[in-house]
């Protein structure tokens, strides 16, 4: 009897504790979507072009810590002083009680000057480099004007490589995979993703030929093949950025997987698939409004999510890295 009771009260706990996070969602939801609507303005016309959808959620966002995950371009710079501008508006805080950290003098001169530019009444922001930061707390705390030997930089950039390697080289006995996050890291976040700011397939190819990965159309066997991107172990050349997160995270993990091989139904031919446990893999370049600068890319993807279900066991597909699974059962 008593351990039916004490069963019952975990039971009634769980669904409680569940209750109160479904309830809590939806005020938060409605605030979240109040405040994209109340700023819609600034966030269009702060900068030439709008903001994101992703970038305006994450600065309405008022979560204690937010974690802002980003590459090199994607308009983190952007972000940062449109969150300063947001917290003005919404009257959250007053300049000087906003600090901005950038990694290098010249980002703290870029947000120096776009603050004070486009930000009416931001007076003398506090932005500093992190080494800067923490330099004026030690000259203020201990009187101290110079700082650690491994903090120095040139403008050549050798000297900084040199004292990164040589932390690196200090935290392994530590963190013995350090080098091995980094280099998984590397290979996983190069670049930012270009299909994210693409309107239409021209500004797509417009973007991704000039980008690092120089994709061009190459000639094989007398004709010309569409623009590709290797894998990290050039086993394969895929089509886009977030095929190629996919492919590099599977070869870094020792996942078998093959690439664009036929479906036994002759129908569809999946992005990836899966031998050792016989599983087929989709992802679609469609984000979360349902759209893809590509032409007819929508339809396909409508159509093929009919057929998926229908070709058997062991699918899954993606929506721009968002897990919509259909597993054996």
């Amino acid at each position: 009897m008593e351990l039916f009771l004490l069963l019952l009260l975990i039971v009634v706990f769980i669904l409680f504790v569940g209750f109160r996070k479904k309830s809590a969602s939806k005020p938060h939801a409605a605030k979240t979507e109040s405040l994209l609507v109340k700023h819609k303005e600034l966030f269009d016309n702060l900068f030439p072009n709008p903001l994101t959808q992703e970038q305006r959620l994450s600065i309405v966002d008022d979560s204690y810590r937010t974690l802002v995950i980003a590459s090199a371009g994607s308009g983190k710079t952007t972000t940062l002083v449109s969150k300063y501008a947001f917290l003005l508006a919404e009257e959250l805080a007053a300049p000087k009680e906003i600090l901005v950290l950038a990694f290098n003098k010249a980002i703290e001169q870029e947000l120096l000057e776009k603050i004070k530019k486009l930000i009416p009444g931001s007076g003398n922001p506090e932005v500093y480099t992190f080494h800067g930061f923490g330099l004026e707390l030690l000259n203020k705390a201990e009187g101290r004007k110079k700082v650690d030997i491994l903090a120095e930089s040139s403008s050549d950039g050798l000297l900084d490589t040199a004292n990164v390697l040589g932390i690196i080289e200090m935290a392994k006995n530590r963190y013995p995979k350090i080098e091995e996050r980094i280099s998984e890291f590397r290979a996983e976040c190069p670049f930012h993703q270009i299909e994210e700011f693409a309107r239409n397939e021209r500004e797509y190819n417009e973007a991704v030929t000039s980008y690092p990965y120089k994709r061009e159309l190459f000639r094989a066997g007398g004709e010309f093949r569409p623009r590709r991107i290797p894998s990290l172990d050039t086993r394969y050349w895929v089509r886009s950025q977030q095929e190629l997160t996919i492919l590099n995270s599977l070869v870094m993990k020792g996942v078998k997987v093959e690439y664009e091989r036929p479906h036994p139904d002759g129908e569809i031919t999946p992005d990836f698939y899966y031998p050792e446990i016989d599983l087929w893999h989709e992802h679609f370049a469609i984000n979360r409004n349902g759209n893809s600068p590509f032409p007819g890319y929508v339809e396909t993807f409508q159509k093929k999510k009919r057929i998926l279900p229908k070709a058997g066991q062991g699918l899954s597909f993606h929506l721009q890295l968002r897990v919509l699974r259909r597993h054996r059962t």
